[in-house]
């Protein structure tokens, strides 16, 4: 559904939020209701936004040093859209900034069908990342190929206005709503415009919410005309995809193929749930929030968090501008942040026009994420070989987010090591599992049946250790070392010296008497 998630993106952040802030009924002439599902029936645009979030701290003195180095980091956040473009909603182009304490990092991103490139300034190469295709069986089920969840992501894309409408049309309007008639310049352009400005206190939010529920269980012909219109997009897939799993079931395909049944009785069950919660809306939500533990929701939900949002409508109720602030209170405890701060602007122009995307360059080499084939996957050496060590974004993976940073403990358990989940002590030397430790620093381990060696590619320091069973020796870069005690295999794991393994990927080890296990670490 990825697609849906970028055409939301391009129309402005605000949309979906202001679906919870306001109603049907119309305010001082505007028709809210058409303006928001409107939205939904934007093909094409251009876009700037920003996006800014804030921590609003108070005593932060017992935070520890790591946590409050990142508090200082990412106190301030902004993500600068500086361009935003969307030509059909299969093909989209993104550039901007990513800012935060130790200054900012350019991007550029496009979308073309399921395929995401991203360059990030300081990266030698594109980032591909590639849509993982359905598996034809996942745990014992048939799900749909590739071709058909597209195929239902366009004809739930084409019912989105209709699937909007229903909820924005049961929304109650808040407290406090207006709208005025107001001159703004939008993409250099000066613009007659209707401003929305709507704000809902977080003491509002749950009778706002039950009466969004009560307005749809009164509304039998507007929530079966909702079923009716989610059975057509999502039944026809279904079907297939059975028929092609030869799973055919009577009573299944007596509601696939009988949409007056289906759509009756899943009407019955939604308005069964919708009146049980009703019945019991007021008494539940109460002893929730004053149960322990509910202190943060209960400031969430009170007068002391709002929503505002400024809408600006132009005469053919198209949304060409908003600015969002969202505040979040939040209980200081022992974390030192009294709350959070989310703030939007955004600018959209040639809506429903002719838009070209600006593609990232991607034809020569490229760093590939394709999470349908893990061996495609990148190592985390290898990505950040690819980054210029002089960059801000290095520095903000390897110094600030410390990604290469490792502390872990291997036990010394004969029992656990029967495992591979633990070391023991052989002459005084101790020996751990080759996989489970070369898999917590980031290294991966091959194994030869016919020559009996295990291969531990360190990826990150671009290292091979290479161990041989039953041998005192291993060759590391193709330098013979000497082994403390050879390698052997317990039960079905292979073991080898820990101190050695550890201090050829980069890491140190020490005695943890507290703990009665090795510490491994790694900057």
């Amino acid at each position: 559904m990825k697609k849906v998630g970028w055409k939301q993106w391009l129309c402005g952040g605000t949309g979906a939020l202001m679906l919870v802030l306001t109603g049907c009924q119309s305010v001082d002439g505007l028709d809210i209701n058409k303006a928001l599902v409107k939205q939904y029936e934007v093909k094409s645009a251009e876009a700037v936004e920003s996006l800014k979030l804030e921590l609003i701290t108070g005593d932060t003195k017992k935070l520890p040093d790591d946590a409050q180095r990142l508090l200082d980091l990412f106190k301030n956040v902004t993500i600068k859209f500086t361009e935003e473009k969307m030509e059909s909603q299969e093909k989209a182009s993104i550039k901007g900034e990513f800012v935060y304490g130790k200054g900012s990092i350019p991007f550029h991103l496009s979308l073309d069908k399921q395929d995401m490139f991203i360059s990030i300034e300081g990266v030698s190469k594109p980032i591909h990342i590639r849509n993982a295709q359905m598996n034809p069986v996942a745990g014992g089920m048939m799900m749909p190929d590739q071709e058909k969840i597209e195929e239902m992501t366009k004809a739930l894309q084409d019912s989105m206005p209709s699937l909007a409408s229903f909820f924005i049309g049961h929304a109650p309007n808040p407290k406090t709503i207006s709208v005025t008639s107001v001159t703004e310049t939008v993409y250099n352009e000066s613009v007659s415009l209707k401003k929305l400005h709507a704000e809902v206190k977080g003491g509002e939010a749950l009778g706002l919410v039950k009466t969004l529920l009560q307005n749809i269980a009164a509304d039998e012909e507007g929530l079966k005309e909702f079923i009716g219109t989610l059975f057509d997009v999502l039944a026809p897939i279904v079907k297939e995809t059975v028929e092609e799993a030869g799973e055919s079931n009577v009573l299944i395909d007596s509601y696939l193929n009988n949409k007056t049944l289906a759509v009756a009785t899943i009407y019955e069950f939604v308005q069964n749930g919708l009146k049980e919660i009703l019945s019991q809306y007021d008494a539940e939500t109460d002893k929730f929030l004053n149960s322990p533990g509910q202190e943060p929701l209960r400031d969430i939900l009170s007068d002391r968090s709002s929503v505002k949002v400024d809408l600006y409508v132009d005469s053919d109720l198209q949304i060409r501008k908003s600015t969002a602030d969202i505040n979040v209170p939040l209980p200081e405890a022992e974390t030192g942040l009294k709350g959070i701060k989310v703030s939007s602007t955004s600018e959209r122009w040639n809506i429903n026009k002719p838009v070209t995307i600006d593609p990232v360059k991607a034809d020569g080499d490229k760093i590939l994420f394709d999470a349908s084939n893990p061996d495609a996957i990148p190592s985390l050496g290898s990505f950040l070989r690819s980054i210029d060590k002089n960059s801000v974004f290095y520095k903000l993976i390897k110094e600030d987010l410390q990604v290469t940073k490792r502390n872990a403990l291997v036990s010394m358990d004969d029992e656990w090591s029967k495992y591979g989940f633990a070391g023991y002590l052989k002459n005084d030397v101790s020996m751990a599992p080759v996989t489970y430790v070369s898999e917590l620093l980031d290294a991966k381990v091959k194994w030869d049946g016919e020559t009996k060696q295990i291969t531990v590619i360190d990826d990150l320091n671009g290292r091979t250790v290479v161990f041989t069973l039953g041998s005192d020796q291993a060759v590391v870069d193709g330098q013979t070392v000497s082994l403390e005690q050879s390698a052997e295999l317990t039960g079905d794991f292979t073991f080898v010296p820990l101190r050695f393994l550890v201090e050829s990927l980069g890491g140190e080890v020490k005695w943890d008497g507290e703990e009665q296990a090795v510490r491994i670490t790694r900057q």
